[in-house]
């Protein structure tokens, strides 16, 4: 197991175990809406990047590296704590050709820790080549303004579904999602973040991305595709600036991530997962987010 691995794993537990994981609580009013950037690229972060980001108290969603804040003739203000992202990369390895026994060089996936620091932690010069600026602040009320929810709409309508439930399930035999009416919610995020989270378990059909649906209630493969759907719905809504709330029991998730808390590699395909359900519904309903880093 590499060291990026389980700092990855270890990252992840104590967050979900501490309830402070972005994705079991609503959004607050000091954290960064939208996805976070990388800064210099202008390019948005994925999966458990966005995770560790949006974790993290800042209000700016701009982000770069030591090596590219001191490119543009920045610094890093003294006394900043870095924040951790990872990619998956290649390096070269020699190994034995079954076949022949000579020894072959081979390309092998590897995740790779960086460190990163918010523009809110450096101090840029005026005139530095940012493709991100932050925005300015607003405090209006996105629930005032039922538009917001459009694409939320037009993502669910990708699918059979019924408003005339008293619970929230996604039946994979009939391919069909029931839904209870959106007036017995609290508010209309409640009832687009139960809706794009029963969706997230639509995509696991056979016809489209063909995830394991078939588990019992209480199993750890039930639990880690609630898991997937729920970081699902929570993704969807920060690519889209939807507020959310979470409708999925923070101690059940942390019971899964428990169960796997040394196999960190069982939570970075989940989590990895779940991005590949917001990039399937994104791209079958036609909806572009932001350009993605790496």
């Amino acid at each position: 197991m590499t060291v990026a691995l389980e700092t990855f794993g270890k990252k992840v537990t104590d967050m979900v175990l501490s309830n402070s994981a972005p994705w079991v609580k609503p959004w607050g009013a000091n954290c960064a809406k939208g996805l976070p950037v990388n800064a210099l690229t202008g390019r948005a972060y994925r999966g458990c990047n966005i995770m560790f980001l949006l974790a993290t108290p800042f209000k700016s969603r701009g982000w770069l590296t030591f090596k590219q804040v001191s490119s543009i003739g920045g610094k890093v203000l003294k006394g900043s704590k870095a924040s951790d992202i990872f990619f998956f990369t290649t390096i070269e390895v020699e190994k034995e050709d079954r076949d022949t026994g000579e020894k072959v060089k081979v390309d092998v996936p590897c995740l790779k820790n960086f460190k990163v620091f918010n523009l809110e932690q450096c101090e840029i010069p005026e005139g530095a080549p940012l493709k991100y600026r932050p925005e300015e602040s607003t405090d209006s009320t996105p629930d005032a303004d039922t538009g917001i929810f459009d694409e939320c709409e037009q993502l669910l309508n990708l699918a059979v579904w019924y408003e005339n439930d008293t619970k929230a399930y996604y039946i994979p035999s009939r391919d069909e999602i029931h839904l209870p009416n959106r007036r017995t919610f609290s508010s209309l995020s409640g009832f687009w973040g139960t809706a794009m989270h029963e969706l997230s378990h639509w995509t696991g059909h056979t016809s489209r991305l063909n995830r394991d649906m078939c588990h019992s209630f209480g199993s750890q493969k039930y639990a880690r595709e609630e898991l997937i759907a729920e970081v699902s719905s929570w993704l969807l809504a920060v690519t889209l600036g939807t507020p959310h709330e979470p409708q999925n029991s923070a101690s059940y998730l942390a019971s899964w991530v428990r169960d796997f808390k040394d196999k960190p590699r069982e939570l970075y395909t989940a989590i990895s997962q779940a991005q590949k359900v917001v990039d399937y519904l994104l791209e079958t309903a036609g909806i572009q987010p932001e350009e993605s880093e790496k």
